[in-house]
């Protein structure tokens, strides 16, 4: 993925998720097993790697469930 990408997905809101499980305060292996059990939504790009739009984690911190989860990368 080249830079300007990368710099496209930061300013839609999207993380990795080493960036996820340091905001949240938590690992990396506790961030995929909320991904992995539905808790947070995420989405799997096609070379592996997952991305979580900034506003899910917020409603995931909250406790709250958000409608923008179904969105796909490239669609904000």
């Amino acid at each position: 993925m080249d830079n300007r990408h990368k710099s496209q997905l930061a300013d839609q809101g999207w993380m990795n998720i080493v960036s996820v499980a340091d905001v949240a305060d938590a690992s990396i292996p506790t961030v995929r097993r909320w991904v992995k059990r539905g808790l947070l939504p995420a989405n799997k790009l096609a070379c592996g790697t997952w991305r979580i739009r900034r506003v899910d984690l917020e409603a995931f911190m909250r406790g709250t469930p958000n409608a923008s989860s179904s969105k796909e990368l490239g669609d904000a």
